[in-house]
């Protein structure tokens, strides 16, 4: 298992991106390798938020949860964002073009209500079929229950990969507001399985 904490007033930055100037703060970790063009990828976790942490901070942030990425060595999007809010509770922003024009909002609701989404284990499952042209396929399942799916559409660029991020990352920090605390998720279960497609 693997707790994600931020602290108040936490920013990051690397070589390529600074969190600290651009009203942004996460902790994240990640499938480094990817998945190429030609295979299918099963991504599944258990993700768990404790009744006790105020991912909103009492405000209105951005809060998300964890990405699906596509990536080439010049590109960087999300085929899914996983975003929590207090209105909506756990939901998918589905991204369709390679660009962040978010083209379909997916919630959870229907299969746990809102309320009860905290302190409660949530297992999350994507089957992709990885292929830059309409052999692609993305399905989303959220505790055994399909929830999305989209056929014949490309998941990644030519030369791509697939990639699975997980852990908490805040867009808008400076709409979080007073007293701040901790804000702590927990991951588990966490698979990766990859075939070799041959059509």
């Amino acid at each position: 298992m693997v707790q994600i904490t931020v602290h108040p007033g936490f920013c990051s930055r690397d070589e390529g991106w600074d969190d600290c100037t651009t009203d942004r703060s996460r902790v994240e970790f990640y499938d480094g390798k990817g998945v190429k063009s030609g295979k299918s990828v099963v991504y599944e976790y258990s993700i768990f938020i404790p009744n006790e942490t105020d991912l909103t901070q009492n405000g209105n942030p951005t809060v998300f949860l964890g990405q699906l990425n596509t990536t080439t060595d010049i590109h960087y999007s999300s085929l899914i964002m996983v975003k929590w809010s207090e209105i909506l509770g756990l939901h998918f922003q589905i991204f369709d073009n390679f660009n962040w024009n978010v083209s379909t909002r997916t919630g959870i609701e229907n299969l746990t209500r809102i309320e009860d989404q905290k302190n409660k284990w949530i297992t999350i499952r994507y089957e992709v079929d990885v292929y830059s042209d309409t052999r692609g396929k993305l399905k989303i399942y959220v505790d055994g229950n399909k929830v999305f799916e989209r056929p014949d559409h490309p998941t990644v660029l030519s030369g791509g990969k697939v990639k699975l991020k997980m852990g908490i990352y805040n867009y808008k920090v400076s709409s979080m507001n007073e007293p701040r605390t901790s804000q702590v998720v927990f991951f588990d279960n966490i698979k990766r399985d990859v075939k070799q497609k041959w059509n």
